[in-house]
């Protein structure tokens, strides 16, 4: 996954190998494999873990940590730990304040950078595996599939998209008219092949070109963005779906949502899951994960009360790997 959603944690990743999971149970951060069995801890502590976000190109797992010590003790700093495969740390970048990362917001293309926005602060990007920080005068940049970064805002009659060089130089500038007439914060995540971008309005989001044509648009809003080519979207009227980011088509995976809440049902009921009629509902985002990809798109990772769950997106298909 090449960026996250805003502020929502993501407690899975899975690794670029597509056989492993790195994810987060009782504060701490684990991997596991996709036969459930071979289970480790990271050395990585077991409290403030929040976000995890995997490397495009590699074996590399960013990590948020932002919470008081348990014992007590003094709140410890905000650090982003890069880790590898194994879990051993590669590079730390510490903030001087405990929550001064909102989230990690992004990799380079390449993996060897990782964008981390900060509280209204601008934007810090962290070289891997040196763990060197170099400071961004705006909030909100992305990486473009061109590997540049970009930032946008709203101005007079559209959204001014502009492009940055090192340090956070802008070197270029395009102003997008408004979807549809409609005003927008901006464009996210990045510019789908400079041509066409995306933006958030109301909960929905909308697909549309530099003249403004709207192309499609979503439900309620993004769960996850696995690549540029597909998402994965809730909706009130249609519950779960895949959505081809090519042509706007939909694909329901209310199947597997269901099959996942019979498991668990049978699993507090102390039975074996049977089919499920249960009414789709939202996942809570307070408890459990929005969802994260395995690397060819095929599979879909999250965790739900209390135990990790693997959907097959082509057979929706249901496995619960560990609980705890």
């Amino acid at each position: 996954m090449l960026f996250s959603a805003g502020c929502y944690d993501f407690t899975t990743a899975w690794l670029s190998d597509g056989e492993h999971i790195a994810y987060i149970a009782k504060d701490a951060v684990w991997i596991t494999g996709l036969d459930g069995k071979s289970t480790k801890v990271l050395d990585v502590g077991n409290y403030g873990n929040r976000a995890l976000l995997a490397s495009p190109k590699g074996n590399l797992v960013a990590i948020r940590l932002s919470e008081a010590h348990p014992s007590g003790g003094a709140t410890d700093p905000t650090r982003c730990l890069i880790l590898d495969s194994t879990g051993k740390t590669l590079c730390s970048a510490g903030f001087d304040k405990a929550s001064a990362i909102i989230f990690p917001g992004c990799w380079s293309p390449d993996g060897k950078s990782l964008l981390v926005v900060k509280d209204e602060e601008g934007s810090v990007l962290v070289s891997v595996p040196s763990g060197a920080k170099r400071n961004l005068p705006v909030k909100w940049p992305f990486y473009a599939e061109d590997g540049r970064l970009y930032t946008s805002r709203s101005v007079s009659g559209g959204v001014l998209v502009e492009k940055m060089g090192p340090g956070g130089r802008v070197t270029g500038s395009e102003t997008w008219a408004y979807p549809d007439g409609l005003p927008v914060n901006g464009v996210f995540p990045g510019l789908l092949e400079g041509k066409t971008a995306w933006a958030e309005k109301g909960g929905e989001w909308i697909r549309f070109g530099k003249d403004g044509k709207v192309l499609f648009r979503t439900g309620d809003g993004a769960v996850a963005w696995p690549t540029r080519k597909t998402a994965f979207f809730h909706s009130k009227e249609e519950g779960y779906y895949l959505l081809d980011l090519g042509d706007g088509s939909r694909r329901s995976v209310n199947a597997a949502y269901n099959r996942m809440l019979a498991i668990e049902a049978a699993r507090h009921a102390g039975g074996a899951a049977k089919d499920s009629e249960m009414k789709v509902e939202p996942l809570p985002c307070e408890q459990d994960s929005i969802p994260s990809f395995s690397p060819d798109d095929t599979k879909l990772a999250l965790t739900y009360g209390n135990a990790l769950y693997v959907w097959d997106l082509k057979t929706q298909e249901v496995r619960m790997l560990v609980s705890w």
